[in-house]
């Protein structure tokens, strides 16, 4: 009932993607159907052979459910390690993984590769100045504008601290120039606080 809702309203949404996601409302459709089902027939609890197949059906749908949902914690930590806490960026964990994938694929196909590399100016004296919670909140709506101007292709990392690097998949050189100044245009008119 309300794992039920809560998992059709925002679990769903939350884990979309994920194989074990279509399982697990299937699996909560069968734990209602039998329960409705036999609440609504109550004379069957008085069976006791009746009660123990309800009871046997109810444990092995609640056991499925549980194995599918610790494989889909299991999968969004595995996901979640690769991703910077702050930002929601990837982190520099995965770059050499990416890098190598994405020189690779160049070379095979012939098509070009840029790296923008990005640091955020005078961010010490920002978080000296004003604290660290106006640096977190900096880096969260910097990092925002980089993903919002980048091609659902291309990856942006946040590779530590105030810096930043976005591989531009298949981008010729005007093309990463002209990413390279929607951001920084971007970044510049962002409103803080």
């Amino acid at each position: 009932a309300d794992f039920g809702l809560w998992f059709n309203h925002k679990g769903r949404h939350y884990f979309s993607g994920i194989a074990e996601v279509g399982h697990i409302s299937r699996l909560i459709q069968d734990f209602d159907g039998i329960f409705n089902q036999t609440m609504r027939n109550t004379r069957n609890l008085n069976n006791r052979s009746l009660r123990v197949k309800f009871l046997l059906q109810i444990r092995n749908t609640v056991s499925q459910i549980i194995t599918l949902l610790r494989e889909l914690f299991e999968e969004v930590s595995r996901h979640e390690v690769g991703m910077d806490v702050l930002t929601k960026l990837l982190n520099r964990r995965f770059l050499t993984t990416i890098f190598k994938r994405e020189i690779a694929h160049a070379n095979r196909t012939g098509t070009p590769l840029s790296v923008l590399i990005i640091d955020v100016d005078k961010f010490k004296e920002i978080n000296d100045t004003w604290g660290h919670n106006t640096g977190d909140e900096i880096l969260r709506k910097v990092s925002q504008a980089f993903y919002d101007n980048v091609r659902s292709s291309d990856y942006v990392f946040r590779y530590g601290g105030d810096e930043f690097i976005i591989v531009l998949t298949e981008a010729s050189e005007n093309e990463t120039l002209r990413t390279a100044e929607r951001i920084r245009s971007r970044v510049e008119k962002t409103k803080l606080k």
